[in-house]
């Protein structure tokens, strides 16, 4: 199991009311992924194979004023809006230039030497505070390690724009995981809807890295629902989901592997139901087989990104 004292750290109090900067109002997210969010609130069950350790994303220091941290990450150039904060950061589209982008904060913790982590979901936006925001419009990730010295907050280190995740200009469910002991990473599981079809993927980033970025090399798929669009002439719906946990890191291995168990199901039309529904147009009796899909995989840390090691992922990519 993870070391206790790893544990702790994690689990400190709640720092700035979720509420506190929320960001302005904008189209709701898929179904889907609010219903993951609310899932991922909770600290996971331990799992015989391996810990499954992780934690909501609010776990700093509980009713601590968001004024000063803000002053100390965006000066006085940083406008509030709705709630919300509209800053001036690097643009990742275009390296060496700088964009305006409207800031939620969406997850913080302590590391175990005692540096705050904010985490940010970016819009661009205009300079009314303005999303520009789309369907498509991924989320971007942000995070800043701060530390209270002498009664003032000194910024450590700046990662603006580190990931593009989601859809709708959300980043999507966020929690802390260990990586490994000492090694506090932010896991993302996001994605979007499309026609009824949701897939969710899942970004993990070590924020103690003085380089971050998604650790995640290949796209390992953690949902896919068709429920959206089941029905009718349409061949195959699915319904599967993948419960995921960091293990124990082996002797030597800067990361814990990734094991992922599946659970779902695949309904298949009969080819003669959908020949009778084509003859008939009577798309009401098409009939349906059900396959139930299972399995696991893991995913081993290779120095540049988690590689698939054993098993196999069922998920279909839509």
């Amino acid at each position: 199991m993870l070391e206790k004292d790893m544990l702790n750290k994690l689990i400190l109090g709640a720092v700035l009311s979720a509420g506190a900067l929320a960001g302005c109002a904008r189209q709701e997210a898929p179904a889907a992924v609010a219903a993951t969010a609310t899932a991922a609130a909770t600290v996971a069950a331990p799992a015989a194979s391996g810990p499954a350790v992780r934690v909501s994303p609010d776990l700093a220091m509980a009713g601590v004023d968001a004024t000063p941290l803000l002053k100390a990450l965006f000066g006085d150039y940083a406008t509030a809006k709705d709630g919300g904060v509209v800053a001036t950061l690097n643009d990742p589209d275009q390296p060496g230039s700088q964009g305006l982008y409207l800031l939620s904060r969406v997850a913080s913790t302590v590391l175990p030497g005692g540096e705050t982590v904010l985490v940010f979901n970016g819009e661009a936006c205009n300079e009314a505070g303005e999303a520009q925001t789309a369907h498509a419009t991924p989320g971007l990730l942000s995070f800043f390690l701060l530390k209270q010295e002498q009664g003032a907050w000194r910024v450590l280190r700046r990662h603006e724009n580190v990931a593009a995740l989601g859809s709708f200009g959300n980043v999507g469910t966020l929690s802390w995981v260990a990586l490994a002991p000492g090694k506090v990473g932010l896991a993302a599981e996001h994605g979007g809807t499309w026609q009824g079809y949701t897939s969710l993927f899942l970004a993990l980033i070590d924020v103690s890295d003085p380089q971050p970025r998604d650790l995640m090399g290949e796209e390992a798929q953690v949902l896919a629902d068709t429920e959206g669009a089941c029905g009718g002439r349409v061949a195959e719906c699915w319904d599967v989901r993948a419960r995921w946990r960091i293990l124990q890191p082996a002797a030597g291995a800067r990361y814990g592997a990734l094991a992922m168990d599946f659970d779902g199901e695949q309904r298949v039309a009969t080819p003669a139901s959908l020949a009778a529904a084509d003859a008939d147009a009577d798309e009401d009796n098409v009939v349906r087989t059900t396959k139930r899909i299972g399995g696991s995989a893991r995913y081993v840390y290779d120095g540049k990104a988690y590689k698939l090691a054993s098993g196999a992922n069922p998920i279909p990519t839509f």
